[in-house]
């Protein structure tokens, strides 16, 4: 899996996410990845606060000391945020993100003859001025292999020293 993150000070970055244990999606380690020549090659291990943190639905806001908070979704589509040393210091209550877009992967089990869905995380951004910015999509859509979104609209946050609070949104469509 590849996804891009911008990260204080040094731009955006390219990363990558290998299947971690059992292959199963979004458990592996994220690495940077690097251009070399013409080639695009695995470098360092970027560094997560917790095994929660994936390639996709992440983005890299800072707190009032200019230090990185990793923002994320989690399985259940939920922001939460974390210091780099691993303290988890804020979730959300509310569901956000949400896409369509899934892959298979195969499960290790014997008994299991479908292959597992794994939708991909929601994108998060981040505006010039560090709002976060996170889609929100509705309808029917949190049950296993299928997805369907009748609803949609953009949320921007900013972090206030306890927690992310809405800004603004954008106009609900559809």
């Amino acid at each position: 899996l590849l996804g891009t993150v911008d990260v204080p000070g040094e731009g955006r970055l390219l990363l990558g996410q290998r299947p971690g244990e059992n292959g199963r999606a979004y458990s592996g380690n994220l690495y940077r990845l690097e251009r070399q020549g013409n080639r695009i090659e695995k470098g360092a291990e970027f560094p997560r606060p917790t095994d929660k943190v994936s390639v996709h639905g992440l983005t890299l806001a800072t707190d009032q000391e200019k230090r990185p908070l990793f923002v994320f979704l989690d399985i259940n589509e939920r922001l939460n945020v974390y210091t780099a040393g691993g303290d988890k210091v804020w979730a959300s209550s509310d569901v956000v993100g949400g896409s369509e877009s899934y892959i298979k992967q195969v499960d290790p089990s014997p008994r299991e003859i479908e292959a597992l869905v794994a939708f991909l995380k929601a994108p998060l951004g981040q505006t010039a001025a560090g709002l976060v910015l996170v889609p929100v999509n509705e309808g029917a859509s949190r049950i296993f292999k299928s997805r369907e979104y009748t609803k949609s609209s953009l949320k921007a946050f900013a972090w206030d020293g306890r927690s992310l609070r809405e800004v603004w949104h954008t106009d609900t469509q559809g």
